[in-house]
């Protein structure tokens, strides 16, 4: 019998550094992604939850924390999205 070593933890399912293959994941990201830009043009940083993105998204708080595991995270993914369009 083979026993297969799984990993612990977050690296057991880290989809962070992964870009969604599934049409349907590709779109929870980009909600994501546009809820988190809407929800920063009326309020600062600090001040947005990573509850408030889910909701104005319309993803589950598990989805959110899935793809991304602090709100810390989404800034760099937001940022190379802003350096995208000035570069069009």
């Amino acid at each position: 019998m083979v026993h297969i070593r799984l990993p612990r933890g977050r690296d057991r399912c880290d989809t962070t550094n992964r870009e969604p293959t599934q049409e349907r994941s590709k779109r929870s990201l980009e909600r994501i992604l546009v809820a988190t830009e809407e929800l920063l043009d009326t309020e600062l940083f600090a001040d947005a939850t990573m509850v408030r993105i889910a909701r104005r998204a319309a993803v589950a708080v598990g989805t959110l924390y899935l793809r991304f595991p602090s709100k810390d995270a989404l800034l760099p993914v937001l940022l190379e999205r802003y350096e995208a369009t000035l570069y069009k």
